[in-house]
């Protein structure tokens, strides 16, 4: 589940993001497979993981970062940068003007 988030810069924010994407991962509907963090000292979900090791540095601006993250008993949480310009999938399929793929976006995925 995505949510995506237009918040005005606060002073104390600490991160220069215009908005923020929050999805909403369960535990219960994927096959939960952890990695050791290269930031924390433990084996976190993999997605996690991975998103960490590619948010390390040197950074590289057309990555999105990963905020933050939080573990909760059934689904684990991550706030990801929205970068502008920046469409999702659905969308770009939903705005195509010429020939529109006969393939639904989550099958080009193969998700």
């Amino acid at each position: 589940m995505l949510f995506n988030f237009h918040t005005p810069l606060f002073e104390e924010f600490p991160f220069p993001f215009h908005s923020v994407v929050i999805k909403i991962v369960s535990k219960r509907s994927t096959n939960s497979r952890y990695l050791l963090s290269p930031v924390e000292s433990k084996a976190v979900p993999a997605e996690v993981a991975l998103m960490q090791m590619v948010n390390q540095p040197p950074v590289w601006k057309n990555i999105i970062q990963l905020i933050e993250w939080f573990d909760e008993p059934d689904r684990y949480i991550l706030v990801l940068e929205h970068p502008d310009p920046c469409v999702d999938l659905q969308h770009f399929f939903n705005n195509f003007q010429t020939d529109r793929p006969t393939t639904p976006p989550h099958e080009v995925l193969h998700i």
